[in-house]
């Protein structure tokens, strides 16, 4: 169940932030890149293009395909709906600063705590392999579903969701000549990040992205989001 929690980590937001943040573009009424944007991000798009899904779900997690079915399902009605909020501020200094939006993380993670109560029965039986199975390995430990739902519950909590959301923000400078912004990040030593952004007075369109040293699968992932739109 710490799988799940993970899927709101503090690695996997700064991941989707540093490769996927942008905006730029041309536009005849020489609209400003500078100002504040926001992206709001579907949970479950992100586990799916991340690869959790896949790590959780694939060929070498050990379920059987009944099983990785069943639990694809649980798992997208308990996202549905879900979704986190990133500010990207470019400044006129040619700093940018991104975080992830107090608000909107604390709406997520409580909405995913309310919906657990009534998932967690089904969460569980899917599984275990369905509720045969379950039923099963209740009566040889002698344990309730209570007991079950208790124990993954413990697991699976609104203050693991929150956990280091607070914090996750990212610092750098940038520059933006003829629709190509390139972001780079005062903490980290990898190559900037180019994108090519489609700029209007309330819209930044990322339409692509080039990092000269990610790698070939991650920029796939990345690509798979796109276009990602900021607003103002």
């Amino acid at each position: 169940m710490k799988k799940l929690t993970k899927l709101l980590s503090l690695t996997l937001v700064l991941a989707l932030v540093l490769s996927l943040t942008a905006c730029a573009g041309l536009g005849g009424a020489k609209a400003s890149i500078e100002g504040t944007w926001k992206y709001n991000m579907d949970v479950m798009k992100m586990m799916e293009a991340s690869g959790e899904m896949d790590d959780m779900f694939g060929e070498d997690s050990g379920m059987t395909e009944e099983q990785m079915q069943d639990l694809v399902k649980v798992f997208k009605k308990l996202f549905d709906g879900v979704d986190l909020t990133m500010v990207l501020d470019l400044k006129e200094d040619k700093t940018f600063t991104m975080a992830m939006d107090e608000t909107a993380a604390k709406s997520a993670g409580e909405k995913l705590a309310e919906r657990m109560p009534e998932i967690m029965p089904e969460l569980i039986a899917a599984m275990f392999g369905g509720q045969d199975a379950l039923n099963e390995m209740m009566e040889e430990y002698d344990m309730t579903m209570d007991d079950i739902t208790s124990l993954f519950g413990d697991e699976f909590n609104a203050e693991d969701l929150l956990e280091g959301l607070e914090d996750a923000s990212v610092k750098g400078s940038y520059t933006y000549d003829n629709g190509k912004l390139v972001l780079s990040s005062e903490d980290s030593d990898d190559e900037p990040a180019t994108l090519t952004v489609e700029l209007s007075a309330e819209e930044l369109k990322v339409t692509a992205i080039d990092s000269a040293n990610a790698d070939e699968e991650e920029l796939e992932m990345f690509k798979s989001l796109l276009p990602v739109v900021f607003v103002r």
